[in-house]
């Protein structure tokens, strides 16, 4: 497990690096990322969150963890939803945040092999979320609509925390 950088650190407002190396640090820094989402309770992480600059992405779903390596957004549909989002590297920081409800991103496997996922609801949001932190984008960039679209309920008591 690696530790958590948590805002207002440096390394959160610095657009990351591509991956050009697919070796056996990669895969460490992507099982560390794994580990570390896991423990504090995430569904997705960054790999700026951890301290490196490098744009690599863990998500998970109800089926599995999936690494993203250099991803980009290439396709979003034109419906936005609000999104009641958190995140572990601002703690108690909770906004409610407009996202596009579904989205195609190309991304590089472990092996360096190039992929394509379609991603829709809460995997939408969450890789969205991460996507953000790979360009220096924190939830503090955004202007916060829960009195907008009146997304008052509690904390979740279960953390979906990106």
């Amino acid at each position: 497990m690696k530790q958590l950088v948590t805002y207002p650190d440096p390394v959160l407002s610095k657009k990351a690096g591509r991956v050009v190396k697919f070796n056996s640090q990669l895969r460490e820094l992507i099982k560390n990322m794994i580990e570390t989402m896991d423990l504090e309770g995430g569904i997705g992480l960054a790999a700026p969150q951890i301290g490196v600059s490098k744009q690599v992405i863990v998500i998970k779903d109800s089926r599995e963890t999936r690494a993203l390596i250099n991803p980009v957004l290439t396709w979003f549909s034109k419906e936005l939803s609000p999104s009641k989002e958190g995140c572990l590297s601002c703690p108690d920081l909770w906004k409610t945040v407009m996202r596009h409800n579904s989205v195609t991103v190309q991304f590089q496997r472990i092996d360096g092999g190039k992929a394509t996922c379609k991603f829709t609801d809460l995997e939408s949001c969450c890789v969205q979320h991460e996507i953000d932190h790979l360009q220096g984008k924190t939830l503090y960039d955004y202007e916060d609509l829960t009195d907008i679209f009146e997304v008052k309920q509690e904390k979740p008591k279960s953390r979906f925390l990106y």
